[in-house]
């Protein structure tokens, strides 16, 4: 099983290394996942410091968006490349998001197979 999770990050690099550290932190029990991680054009060219960030871990991919597309066309975009990678399931967070169940991904396998 595949898991794609879209966060769209602005600005606030806090909130997102926060969210990405608890995907990060998930126990994998047999799941693929992918973290695409979309800046909105931040004018705080926050986007270029996670990109810096996340470089080497081949799990994330920094999308830096060329203009700010807002809520709904910037998860958009996240979701077509999720798509693109063939995911299952596509996660889409805001960036202040927080997963504390480090189970979560089991969980949601079971019910990707039990639907």
């Amino acid at each position: 099983m595949k898991v794609a999770f879209v966060v769209l990050h602005y600005e606030n690099v806090e909130d997102t290394k926060n969210c990405i550290t608890t995907i990060l932190n998930l126990k994998e029990d047999d799941v693929e996942y992918k973290i695409y991680l979309l800046d909105n054009a931040s004018p705080n060219q926050s986007g270029k410091l996670l990109e810096k960030m996340y470089q080497s871990n081949k799990k994330i991919e920094v999308i830096k968006l060329p203009e700010n597309y807002g809520f709904s066309k910037a998860n958009n975009i996240g979701y077509l490349k999720a798509k693109e990678w063939q995911a299952n399931v596509v996660a889409v967070l805001n960036n202040d998001i927080l997963i504390e169940d480090t189970k979560f991904l089991a969980k949601l396998k079971k019910i990707y197979i039990y639907s």
